[in-house]
């Protein structure tokens, strides 16, 4: 549902949706818990909807639930667990906040839409890093 246009660290919010995403002291933010906003799903779901400077955003949420699905499932690995004969998840998954370097990780670092995430799977040994920062100066 629309709204008038709200500026969130140079993000352009123009729905119920995004404000919520985007703003702790939103009057909707309530609509996902603390626990929730902690779930990988989730951080995916908010970091697409929020999109970048460039993002041409959609009014329909479907195309923002597929691409979530899709991504979420390409990031973790499942295993067939030897004791119990279940499937499990056996992708550990961190989010990066910050970084002890001469540089910061994030160029903007109050931006709600930077998020740096490693996925870890142990068996292969991958590491697949997900990172982006707002107004990012680490490449210069």
């Amino acid at each position: 549902m629309g709204c008038f246009e709200e500026w969130e660290e140079g993000m352009c919010l123009q729905d119920r949706l995004r404000v919520a995403l985007a703003k702790p002291d939103a009057e909707d933010y309530s609509v996902f818990t603390e626990q929730q906003r902690q779930e990988l799903i989730v951080e995916i779901f908010r970091h697409l909807c929020l999109g970048g400077g460039m993002n041409q955003w959609d009014d329909n949420i479907d195309p923002y639930l597929d691409i979530t699905k899709a991504i979420y499932k390409d990031m973790l690995s499942v295993r067939k667990n030897s004791d119990t004969g279940k499937v499990e998840v056996s992708t550990l998954a961190y989010k990066v906040t910050d970084l002890e370097a001469t540089r910061s990780l994030f160029g903007h670092p109050y931006s709600p839409n930077n998020l740096c995430m490693l996925l870890i799977d142990p068996v292969p040994r991958h590491v697949l890093c997900y990172y982006f920062s707002w107004h990012n100066d680490l490449a210069i």
